[in-house]
Formats: structure tokens, C-alpha cells, sequence
């Protein structure tokens, strides 16, 4: 394991963890964000004896987020496995309700994330089901708008789909719509192959809930890029010749659009690591 965050030292800010929450940001910042709490929670834990709850209040005028996060740096042609475990508490569907009546969806780990388009592969979850949006390629090129040239698993958008082979379009489900518990640990380990190459690329996910030992592969798709080039939001530029030690942060994180009711989820063992069997370890 490279590095992880279990929560058990009962701190917030440790082992080159950080955050972005209401006690340190505006509301809103700059970006038009109101930022929510974070605390150490004892009510439960996927292993010891605590756990980090991330709670967003109700903002019908401004998007919300909680953001933890380590820094690190990009590596292209490079292999990487995550662990995460996340807890939906009861009321979680109620907090994916929008200002207009609507549902929407809300980022949950995001790794490698370095400004250029948003989220690369990564994991999200809307009232009822955990997925794999991908999000990679050359985006100053896309020519298609927002996102990048290799995009798709939007569940408001599921036609949208552009790179890929049309036999992979479509969602691609951690824990697939109707089958979302509340109150149950989720325990995810999350494969990239970071590449720039578009036809290395490697995005895996595997499942089991909190007590079971057996994983099921969930998603396994061994196509396109995972990494993304183009302008950051700083004024700088990633290149294909630059991309290698770009500063780069992974993050745990809750990220949602403007929302009638709060929300709150737990989130614990994460880590990042070189190996599947090293990543699996964060959660004994």
C-alpha cells in the first residue's frame, strides 16, 4: 500500500490528507461552490472503530462538495489499484432530490484528479446505484462541447458515448439502480491503467458488501485512454510530453448540483496501492 486514510487517529488533516470543507472556504468560493462538513464519526466503521462522515446541507442556489484529499503526481503507462468502502445512511435518497424536483448524481472518490476536464475514470452514485463514469483523452481536441473525446456512463445521459466501441457504450454499474442499500458498507476496489495510449487503457471495479469475502467483478473495460490532456483551470497545459510528475491530488469526496434536502454518507479505508491484494488489505 502507497498510502490510505482509516480514520482510526480520529483526525481529519493526517498521514498528507487534507481537505476542503465549510470551516476553510467561502460560501461560495470562487467557483460558485458552498462547501459542507466533515467529522470523525464513531455510529459505525467498515473496520475499527470509526469512519469519516461527509454531510453537504440543502442549497437550492449553489452546488455543494466536500473534498479530502493527497497530493501525488501523474505517471503515464502505469498501473494502480484503490480501496474505498462507503455507507449510505438512511434519507440518502431523499438528498439526491434537486431544487426543481429532479434526481441527480454525486461524486464519491475521484483519484488522479489534476484540473484539466474534471474526474478521470472515477466513481459516482446517484439515489440508487454506484457506477463508473470515464472521462479521458486529448479534451482540447474533443470538438464535441464539454468533456472529453473518450466519455461515457452518464445515468441522465446514457446515449452519450464517444470513443469507445459501441459494444461498451452504455452504464457501466459498481452496484447496478434498485439494489442501492441503505445502512450497508460497500467495499469497492477500483484498477486504472493510466495511459495516454488509446488502446491500453484498463478501468476494473469489484464489489461485496461489508462481511463477505468473495469479490464480484462488476465492471472490465480494456479500452481507450485514462488519462486526459489539454488546458487546466489554472492557465497551464497537460501534454503528452509534460504529463510525466504533473501535480496531481486523489480525493474522496461528496460533489453535487444545487439540492432541496441534505445528504450525508461515510466513507472509510480508503488507500491506493500496486497491487489487487495490497489494495484489499485496507479493508481487514
Amino acid at each position: 500500500m502507497l498510502y490510505g486514510k482509516n480514520w482510526e487517529d480520529g483526525l481529519i488533516d493526517s498521514g498528507g490528507w487534507w481537505h476542503q470543507t465549510g470551516d476553510n472556504t467561502g460560501c461560495p468560493n470562487a467557483d460558485g461552490i458552498c462547501y459542507g462538513s466533515l467529522s470523525v464519526s464513531t455510529a459505525s466503521a467498515d473496520s475499527g472503530a470509526r469512519s469519516g462522515q461527509i454531510s453537504l446541507p440543502a442549497n437550492t442556489s449553489n452546488r455543494q462538495a466536500v473534498v479530502v484529499m493527497h497530493n501525488r503526481t501523474v505517471q503515464n503507462n502505469q498501473d494502480e489499484w484503490y480501496a474505498s468502502a462507503v455507507m449510505f445512511p438512511t434519507g440518502w435518497r431523499t438528498g439526491m432530490t434537486l431544487a426543481d424536483g429532479t434526481t441527480s448524481a454525486t461524486g464519491l472518490f475521484c483519484p488522479n484528479y489534476y484540473s484539466v476536464n474534471g474526474c478521470l475514470n472515477n466513481v459516482d452514485a446517484t439515489r440508487d446505484a454506484i457506477y463508473v463514469q470515464f472521462n479521458a483523452g486529448d479534451c482540447s481536441l474533443s470538438g464535441t462541447g464539454s468533456g472529453c473525446p473518450y466519455y461515457m456512463g452518464n445515468p441522465f445521459w446514457p446515449t452519450i458515448c464517444r470513443g469507445y466501441s459501441s459494444s461498451l457504450c452504455g452504464m457501466h454499474y459498481i452496484v447496478p439502480p434498485g439494489s442501492l442499500k441503505e445502512n450497508v458498507w460497500y467495499e469497492i476496489l477500483f484498477h486504472v491503467y493510466y495511459t495516454l495510449d488509446t488502446s491500453k487503457g484498463v478501468t476494473q471495479a469489484w464489489v461485496r458488501e461489508k462481511g463477505q469475502s468473495a469479490w464480484s467483478l462488476k465492471v472490465d473495460v480494456h479500452e481507450g485512454p485514462t488519462l486526459q490532456t489539454g488546458p487546466t483551470a489554472f492557465g497551464t497545459t497537460v501534454t503528452a510530453s509534460n504529463i510525466n510528475g504533473w501535480p496531481s491530488t486523489d480525493r474522496m469526496l461528496l460533489y453535487r448540483p444545487p439540492a432541496s434536502s441534505p445528504v450525508s454518507v461515510l466513507e472509510d479505508n480508503w488507500c491506493r496501492a500496486t497491487t489487487f491484494d495490497a489494495a484489499a488489505s485496507c479493508f481487514q
